[in-house]
């Protein structure tokens, strides 16, 4: 085999390993290996939920990818919906049918993120015991849904995530310190039907 010959194999073979790893987590083709309908109703991973058992389902989505995985997931359940959100980068959002797309800032967080904030815990607030509320959750969440702890201020979050991506904290380091600067991240957020979340 020639030098010619030898480096169009190699790209061949490094195409081919590209290509598996974008599949590999292709959000859709991830939900479709957790989540379907069997029997006539909702299989998610090795749950299933009955539909005669649920009053309301919500679906919510926070995240780059949140939208397209939301897209999928109203042509799966259809008029099971009840209502929906998905926050998502800017530029980012498709059009859905069933779910509101709320759009934001992204690696800083922003104003609109906020507001975007308050109108998800708002909406998941009005669950009760006998509804079920599907999540999509993608990479960008945590930036993409800024709810400042107390004394903290929106500048004050901006401001470390800028000196953060400048440092070149990693996406763990990021996150393990938003999580210490919100009210809803890291297990933080007790959210009750007649206990709303406030912040500024």
């Amino acid at each position: 085999m020639s030098q010619v010959e030898s480096t169009k194999e190699l790209k061949k073979v490094a195409q081919t390993i590209f290509n598996a790893g974008i599949q590999a987590v292709d959000p859709v083709a991830c939900l479709h290996r957790h989540i379907r309908m069997a029997d006539g109703n909702l299989q998610v991973g090795k749950t299933q939920y009955c539909f005669k058992d649920i009053n309301r389902i919500y679906l919510i989505g926070v995240g780059k990818a949140s939208s397209v995985m939301a897209r999928w997931a109203e042509e799966l359940l259809g008029n099971h919906i009840h209502d929906g959100l998905v926050i998502t980068k800017y530029k980012h959002g498709v059009p859905l049918s069933r779910c509101r797309i709320m759009e934001a800032g992204h690696p800083v967080p922003d104003t609109e993120g906020v507001s975007a904030t308050k109108a998800l815990l708002e909406l998941i607030s009005k669950a009760c015991p006998k509804d079920l509320i599907l999540c999509m959750i993608s990479g960008g969440a945590s930036a993409l849904t800024p709810a400042p702890a107390k004394g903290i201020s929106l500048k004050d979050k901006q401001e470390v995530t800028r000196l953060l991506l400048d440092c070149g904290a990693t996406i763990h380091e990021i996150n393990t310190i938003r999580k210490h600067l919100s009210q809803i991240k890291g297990g933080s957020c007790v959210v009750m039907p007649t206990v709303p979340v406030s912040f500024h």
